[in-house]
């Protein structure tokens, strides 16, 4: 009765499409089903392992890479010891300064 109008050919295969399209309520979990959701479960066990071996590897090359470079060593700098020259100088430069464009200021306006 509900074929009434459909093509034989295709009507033969209605059953067919009716079993994959809907299977059986009571239907378990097939063993393919099972047997590719444990090998997925492997795949990402997989994939997890590697990732975390290529980290550690990283760690481990960064950790002697560290280990092995060349470090500078600063040269001891005594801020005062070595630098009041050098700041007197430039103090005495400054006031010297100002004290040439207040001169060149009271000349002009004079």
């Amino acid at each position: 009765p509900e074929l009434d109008g459909i093509h034989p050919c295709t009507a033969a295969l209605v059953p067919l499409i009716r079993t994959h399209i809907q299977p059986p309520v009571n239907q378990t979990m097939d063993t393919d089903d099972e047997i590719q959701l444990e090998q997925g479960l492997d795949q990402w066990k997989i994939d997890v392992c590697i990732m975390a071996g290529v980290c550690v590897m990283c760690m481990v090359l960064l950790a002697i890479y560290l280990g092995v470079a060349e470090r500078e060593v600063p040269e001891p700098r005594y801020f005062m010891k070595n630098r009041i020259e050098d700041i007197r100088a430039e103090l005495k430069a400054k006031s010297e300064e100002k004290r040439r464009k207040l001169f060149e200021e009271e000349n002009i306006v004079t």
